[in-house]
């Protein structure tokens, strides 16, 4: 019987469903990093409708959450966080929460608005049939091929960054429930610099955070918020001229810890400089002249 080969929409929507899903499953990832190192593991995750997580590795709890309340591991162990926050240091550089539908998903990273993507053929992974789509990149080389599970929707497979990237769902089972109490944390937590770390996931209420931009690009620039916290003044923007370049700010003295691999696996380039309280830089698809760069840099300015 031959199947009916679904619209990208469709598939989009069958994705989308995916977030009401009870399953459990182990992820394996492979990535080349810019200095040739290999960073590569297992995660073994856990999940239920109405955000609950459980995501581990190597035994170990990384993220843990239930509708409202989480939990994310730190440096010095587990902290609770804002339940919308999805990124941390500890789950990079993929992890299982952008593998089904919902506020994380690789679908909501990846431009499919401007590149309609193309359903390619069938692929069978951890045994499960899979469609095999391909999500054209604004530029050659930066195509990202994704495995959309048949039944399901849940993303089973990525390839990315030109082959730097791959991640595939090795193992997978659907269930009519979890227990509930394999989404508490009831561990030590360490206490938090902050009474709640709130991180901003509502893009409008991120042009509230202070920030400085660059005011010169050749055809001028705009900016969107893509990731923030209103704690610490961290925020990844999307310059809004061509190619798209990203600019992250962050506090001097702390590390860098909203930044999505993903977001910026096209940007080659990169620039830093620092001011009075921020670190900064600026990621681009091709390299700026020195000159170009210095009027960017002392175009930005106090909003």
């Amino acid at each position: 019987m031959n199947l009916h080969e679904p619209t990208w929409p469709e598939l989009r929507e069958l994705h989308t469903r995916s977030s009401a899903l009870w399953v459990s499953g182990t992820l394996s990832y492979r990535y080349i990093k810019r200095d040739g190192s290999l960073d590569q593991g297992l995660w073994s995750f856990q999940h239920g409708p109405d955000e609950r997580w459980r995501i581990e590795r190597s035994g170990a709890v990384q993220y843990i959450r239930r509708g409202g309340t989480a939990y994310a591991r730190f440096d010095d162990g587990m902290r609770a966080t804002h339940a919308d926050k999805t990124r941390f240091v500890s789950l990079l550089p993929i992890n299982p929460m952008q593998f089904l539908g919902g506020p994380a998903s690789i679908l909501s990273a990846l431009n499919t608005e401007s590149q309609t993507p193309n359903v390619i053929g069938v692929a069978t992974i951890a045994d499960r049939a899979a469609w095999h789509v391909q999500v054209p990149g604004p530029s050659s080389g930066t195509t990202t091929e994704i495995d959309i599970d048949q039944e399901t929707g849940m993303v089973l497979g990525l390839r990315g960054r030109g082959g730097m990237l791959t991640a595939s769902i090795i193992e997978m089972r659907v269930h009519e429930s979890i227990p509930e109490d394999r989404f508490a944390w009831n561990g030590p937590t360490a206490q938090s610099r902050v009474a709640e770390r709130s991180s901003v996931v509502d893009v409008s209420s991120m042009r509230d955070i202070p920030v400085t931009v660059p005011r010169y690009w050749p055809a001028g620039v705009g900016y969107t918020p893509h990731a923030g916290d209103a704690d610490t003044g961290e925020l990844i923007m999307i310059l809004d001229v061509e190619d798209a370049p990203i600019l992250a700010r962050w506090p001097i003295g702390s590390p860098l810890t909203l930044l999505d691999r993903l977001l910026v696996g096209g940007h080659a380039y990169t620039v830093e400089w620092t001011d009075k309280t921020w670190n900064w830089r600026l990621y681009t698809r091709v390299p700026l002249a020195p000159a170009e760069f210095d009027r960017i840099r002392d175009s930005m300015r106090e909003r």
